[in-house]
């Protein structure tokens, strides 16, 4: 699930996306700009200055941090309602500028871009703000008909086409964005549920689940092992419980670094740790454990300034793949060599193979 949410990321850039829509923005407003000079409408022309001004801001503030991505986009809004505004109102209608008050409006279905309240304000002003353009002009330009009507139109509409586009990718990519919070909330969730949350290994729950299926486990080199920390209960008199807790944080790490990725390790209950070694013969298994246990004979914890050296003592049963099993036996069978290993001195692995004929009560599973 992680690695779908993380490709869900690495797959779209709304970032980049939107600092593509700014940047065509401001190209937009720099060939506004000419073309009121050249229409002899000198104050649009400062207006497009300030526009201009505007989206060289919020590019640059976009560059130096994605962070500013909702930033610049409340800037664009801002910057198009009042843009719009002016225009419409000094131009007319006819012009096409009263079209792009509609681009604001289109922003409220992108709740991951755009500060949700302040979304909802600047819509309802340039809702009440396209009414009174409407009604105060009358639906009528305030120039003579000239060529420059149809030309101001037909860019307007362009922005408009390409706006629609560019919210409808930012619609899609807002979705994604929603889509993979939610899988990273759920992902959460199965973590807490699933894992223990002191060593963040699975716990009695999940293990459980995991033996309970049959199928993965027929026809398959496997070995069960029951490991369990030495004089632990010595340890936490003697430190207290909090050096306990940090013992056992550091063997769990070398737990977890030390087998592969579909191997089973669990805190079982206390300072008592259940692995299941998948797919590897007895011999591969054994060579694992060994390594495990001299890890863990030079390992130390340090608390509170005090280093605190511990042993562990294994008892592993494994089973070739070929004969009848029963997980449950096999795991009450490591835990009875987990305490013969304790009787003959721990910090050893004490090993067999799984004796169906002797543990083997009931039906395989």
């Amino acid at each position: 699930m992680s690695i779908f949410v993380k490709n869900i990321k690495r797959n779209i850039n709304p970032e980049l996306f939107l600092q593509i829509v700014l940047t065509l923005s401001l190209i937009t407003h720099i060939v506004y700009f000419v073309l009121f000079l050249i229409a002899k409408e000198e104050s649009l022309a400062v207006v497009n200055i300030f526009s201009i001004i505007s989206y060289i801001f919020s590019i640059k503030i976009l560059i130096d941090n994605k962070t500013n991505a909702k930033l610049s986009f409340f800037i664009f809004q801002i910057e198009t309602f009042v843009y719009v505004f002016i225009c419409t109102m000094v131009l007319g209608w006819g012009y096409g500028f009263g079209l792009l008050f509609l681009t604001s409006t289109f922003t409220m279905l992108l709740p991951a871009f755009a500060y949700r309240k302040v979304n909802h304000t600047i819509i309802t002003i340039q809702t009440i703000a396209a009414i009174i353009c409407l009604l105060f002009l009358a639906g009528e330009p305030n120039r003579p008909y000239d060529a420059w009507r149809d030309i101001f139109m037909v860019i307007n509409l362009s922005a408009m086409t390409f706006f629609a586009i560019a919210i409808a990718y930012l619609l899609e990519v807002s979705n994604k964005l929603i889509y993979a919070s939610v899988l990273k909330q759920k992902e959460k969730i199965r973590m807490i549920v699933n894992h223990d949350p002191l060593t963040g290994l699975l716990n009695r729950t999940s293990m459980n689940s995991v033996i309970d299926k049959k199928s993965l486990f027929e026809d398959v080199n496997f070995s069960i092992v029951m490991c369990d920390i030495d004089n632990f209960k010595i340890i936490n008199d003697t430190y207290g419980h909090s050096a306990g807790d940090a013992l056992l944080v550091d063997f769990a790490g070398i737990l977890h670094k030390t087998f592969k990725e579909n191997d089973y390790v669990a805190r079982w209950g206390g300072e008592e740790f259940l692995i299941i070694i998948y797919n590897a013969t007895s011999g591969e298994a054994l060579k694992s454990m060994q390594q495990v246990k001299e890890l863990i004979s030079q390992s130390t914890t340090t608390y509170q300034n005090t280093v605190i050296k511990a042993t562990m003592t294994f008892g592993m049963v494994s089973h070739d793949g070929k004969e009848p099993f029963n997980i449950k036996d096999m795991i009450r069978q490591a835990d009875t060599l987990l305490y013969q290993g304790k009787k003959r001195g721990k910090d050893i692995i004490v090993n067999e193979k799984y004796n169906h004929a002797l543990w083997g009560g009931s039906t395989p599973k």
